[in-house]
């Protein structure tokens, strides 16, 4: 996993990145996405839910840990589990 930057430099382990909510968030993805901000938002969990599933507890929490608690609701309530899908 990558180290995060440094604050003050923006370089190196510790540094902030952008801070922003979920409205900038949603905005951001559906322009990337060309698509409308509810359609960003749910592929936007949806990649949250293969991360879930994809990573170790402990990087999910240390993931969750960063985020703004409202983007946090994104993430799935349990831990995914793989080939559950129908």
């Amino acid at each position: 996993m990558r180290e995060a930057a440094d604050p003050a430099t923006g370089h190196g382990p510790g540094a902030a990145g952008e801070r922003f909510g979920l409205t900038t968030f949603a905005g951001r993805v559906a322009a990337r996405a060309g698509t409308d901000e509810d359609t960003a938002l749910r592929d936007a969990a949806a990649v949250m839910e293969v991360l879930d599933a994809a990573l170790a507890p402990e990087l999910t929490e240390r993931m969750a840990g960063v985020l703004p608690a409202d983007i946090r609701e994104l993430l799935p309530v349990g831990r995914a589990v793989q080939g559950t899908e129908g």
